[in-house]
């Protein structure tokens, strides 16, 4: 909202607010950085924002306060035609603007709004859309993925949206309007505002429904002009008023000195009850020079002598003090934003102030920060969603606190009924005098709790030092007097919720302290001493485990590897199985190289996940940069058994254990059925050859469907159905083939892989094979886990085998280091990290 440095005003500022009867705490300085203010009225009547009330939205509850039918709801079109001809029928159409929006689209959209009675039209899906918005339904959520409706710097950072892009649509619904308009032979929107008559049904609609054959729309589209001739159909009048008249432009001439030099003021001055939200506009005018900071306190200090209207010190800002010696209308306070507001009766009345209302209904509705202190009691609704304010009242009538989130209250005499209903945050104080309090407060929400927290006592007190001070209440300084006697009657209204917040901070605040004292403790001596200390201490007695975080000690080290009996490993394949492994292996002490014959480091990771479950940059490569720097060799276009220089006999000569690995790829999509009525995949077939024509060039593809059977031998093999032979016409073949199992070779040696080479044993399922826990194939020195030793299965799995298969090959590398060393290596078990799928 601050303007930028030259002056000029922020983009970023929103120009329209909403107000939704203070409920959502709205502050002077949110309403003064705005150009418009929409104040939503009757808001439980008509769940949801816009003209149109879709008719899911009218539950049972809402249907009778609508005196409506459950699940019907009410087309703009129809709210806007009667409330044009109702205004028109009055002869206050000419007084009003109408506005009307709920899913406004297209030029077409905006000529019905103003042939039935519009002049404004609100957009938002469809301006959304041309930024960028893909309808995910997640504006509350904070997690728009295209970085609209969110704070999320990261997902800001996705938003691709231009004010180009808004100005072109507008432009182009512009045009179609005026397209519209030329085929009416309007020239103006004011012209077409209200002329129902050149709306008319469309028959082809009503003939193809039955059910519409009877509708009667005529009312709909009865011009509002033949209403009631000769008064205006459009806004042609701008409504005074009266601000001029307002007291609070005498008191901004006489705070001058303040608002141009910060300087102290005192005015005193006479009000009535036709002076309503006194102080609002000074408070405008506060917070367009200083900002939401605003003066210091009591600045401003305006005496008023009197009965205040209604709203005195709305949205009241900090610096501003309001003394009122007399009494006052309702919403006393409303959205108080940082100012002071003291009420208190003529210094002459003779009546008590603690059994008389001082201040009407709805005193510091939606206050969000400021203090307030009333001589007196407050009418009903006292403090209804206070979410800040400090307020001292000596008693309340019924529904006190209602929805009350923050701030502190104190109550120095009865509540009405219903006290704390809604009640979710903040505290209040309760002068419990007849000890029946219990039974006029609401407790589905809050605690009712003795005051003896050292914090609670001191708060109380204060506050009510304070309103002694500014109101000189006889009740305040009677109870000031007695206090630790009274202090047994005082009620704590607690609400659960809050109450948890708060001994969580409290928690974390003391934990927070604590661990800063050991640091500075730790620092202040040799760190390093004290920490052997720690150990020893821990090994030779049967103290705890030491836990100690490194990188306070400020002696950290980057990741290394136990260095005894370094043993190479080649792993073949780069997969989460091979990744895992290779990076266990090295925790070891090994020397691992990882062989891909791919261009980039991942296997499935890297080529067959998507971006949106694992980022290629921020989660694969990182991984394998860091693994790079911890010492593991990553080899990239090494098709090992085939390219001469990874030949396996190099490799065998090279290694002490290898690792093949090899991944199969399983990423399907689900086709729409709404065209064609069922899923168009087939999957039972087997595709025999493509036919092609003379120049190659193919025309299709010959098929047949098969079958699962079991062979002689009892394996599961394709079996074709005769007869189910069929030519499927095609100008282009897309290859989307599964994998079966570890690549098979051919007879020649030149085509064989290494699996061939090595002679490795497969199992029924053609992959190979190596018992579980144990990792080890028929070949000594080669290993398999993984894909190709347990078949298609999730990446946890993968990354599960690897990790265990790397403990194996470790156990098999140092069986002969082990044997011979006096000292014990250091175990793999510790450096397994353990993974479930």
């Amino acid at each position: 909202m601050e303007p930028l440095s030259d002056g000029s005003r922020n983009p970023k500022r929103s120009a329209i607010k909403q107000v939704a009867s203070g409920r959502f705490g709205v502050t002077s300085y949110y309403l003064t950085n705005a150009d418009e203010l929409q104040i939503k009225m009757a808001q439980g009547a008509k769940p949801g924002e816009g003209g149109e009330l879709p008719g899911h939205k009218v539950i049972d509850d809402i249907a009778v306060t609508r005196n409506s039918t459950a699940g019907v709801g009410l087309p703009w079109e129809l709210g806007l035609a009667e409330t044009h001809q109702t205004l028109v029928a009055n002869d206050l159409r000419g007084r009003t603007v109408l506005q009307t929006d709920g899913q406004l689209k297209t030029g077409r959209d905006v000529a019905i709004a103003a042939l039935l009675g519009a002049e404004e039209f609100g957009f938002s899906t469809a301006p959304l859309i041309t930024l960028g918005c893909i309808m995910m339904r997640k504006c509350h959520k904070n997690t728009c993925p295209v970085g609209i409706a969110t704070q999320d710097p990261v997902l800001r950072e996705k938003f691709a949206g231009e004010p180009e892009h808004v100005i072109n649509f507008f432009f182009m619904l512009a045009e179609e309007v005026r397209e519209i308009m030329s085929q009416l032979g309007f020239r103006t929107i004011n012209e077409m505002v209200g002329r129902a008559d050149m709306l008319e049904i469309d028959k082809k609609v009503t003939k193809g429904n039955e059910k519409l054959g009877n509708i009667d729309l005529s009312l709909l589209l009865r011009p509002a002009a033949d209403i009631r001739p000769g008064v205006a159909q459009y806004c042609i009048q701008k409504q005074d008023h009266g601000l001029e008249m307002a007291l609070d432009q005498d008191l901004i001439t006489s705070s001058k000195a303040a608002l141009e030099k910060g300087l102290p003021v005192y005015v005193e001055t006479p009000i009535r009850n036709v002076n309503r939200a006194v102080g609002t506009m000074l408070s405008h005018e506060v917070t367009k020079q200083y900002q939401l900071k605003g003066l210091p306190s009591d600045t401003i200090h305006i005496k008023l002598v009197g009965s205040a209207g209604q709203s005195l010190g709305a949205f009241l800002c900090p610096g501003i003090t309001l003394e009122l010696e007399g009494d006052s209308n309702d919403y006393v306070g409303k959205g108080l934003s940082g100012g002071k507001i003291v009420v208190y009766p003529p210094r002459e009345s003779q009546f008590d102030p603690s059994e008389n209302i001082v201040v009407g209904n709805v005193a510091l509705y939606g206050a969000t920060s400021g203090e307030a202190y009333f001589n007196g009691m407050a009418a009903e609704r006292f403090c209804v969603r206070n979410s800040g304010a400090r307020a001292v009242v000596e008693g309340v009538g019924d529904h006190g606190c209602e929805y009350m989130t923050g701030g502190t209250v104190v109550i120095l005499g009865k509540t009405g009924r219903n006290f704390a209903a809604g009640m979710s945050g903040g505290i209040a104080y309760v002068f419990d005098v007849d000890g029946m309090f219990h039974t006029r407060c609401n407790p589905e929400l809050v605690d009712l709790e003795k005051i003896e927290d050292e914090d609670d006592i001191t708060t109380l007190r204060m506050m009510i030092q304070q309103h002694q001070r500014h109101t000189s209440s006889v009740l305040a300084r009677e109870v000031l007097s007695n206090f630790d006697s009274l202090l047994p009657k005082f009620v704590k209204v607690f609400p659960r919720d809050y109450k948890r917040v708060v001994q969580n901070l409290k928690i974390e605040q003391e934990a927070k302290e604590s661990e800063e004292q050991e640091e500075k403790e730790l620092m202040e001596k040799d760190a390093f001493e004290e920490l052997k200390k720690m150990a020893a201490a821990s090994l030779n007695g049967k103290g705890s485990k030491v836990y100690m975080i490194i990188g306070r000690a400020r002696f950290a080290t980057p990741p290394g590897t136990v260095p005894y009996g370094r043993k190479r490993v080649a792993i073949v394949g780069s997969g989460p199985a091979g990744l895992a492994a290779a990076d266990q292996l090295n925790k070891m002490g090994h020397l691992v190289t990882v062989y891909e014959r791919a261009d980039r480091i991942g296997g499935l990771m890297m080529y067959g996940v998507p971006n949106m479950k694992a980022d290629k940059v921020d989660v694969v490569q990182r991984r394998v940069d860091l693994m790079t720097r911890e010492g593991v060799n990553f080899m990239v276009n090494a098709n090992v058994g085939v390219d001469p220089m990874y030949s396996l006999n190099h490799l065998r000569a090279e290694n002490d254990a290898i690792w093949p690995r090899i991944f199969r790829v399983d990423y399907g999509h689900q086709e729409a059925s709404a065209k064609f009525g069922k899923d168009p995949r087939s999957y039972e077939v087997l595709t025999k050859r493509f036919v092609g024509d003379e120049s190659g060039v193919v025309k299709g593809l010959e098929v047949v469907r098969v079958h699962w059977a079991k062979d002689s031998s009892g394996k599961f093999q394709f079996e074709e159905i005769k007869g189910s032979e069929e030519t499927i016409e095609a100008d282009l073949v897309l290859l989307a083939m599964g994998f079966l199992g570890p690549e098979w070779g051919t007879n020649s040696c030149s085509q064989q892989t290494i699996a061939d080479q090595l002679g490795m044993e497969r199992d029924n399922r053609s992959n190979f094979k190596a018992q579980y826990g144990r990792f080890s194939t028929s070949v000594d020195g080669v290993f398999a886990a993984g894909d190709c030793r347990r078949g298609q299965s999730l990446v946890v799995w993968a990354i599960n085998e690897g990790r265990q298969a790397a403990s194996q090959v470790d156990e098999y590398l140092m069986k002969d280091v082990n044997t011979c060393s006096k000292e014990k290596p250091v175990s793999s078990e510790d450096l397994v990290h353990r993974v479930t799928a």
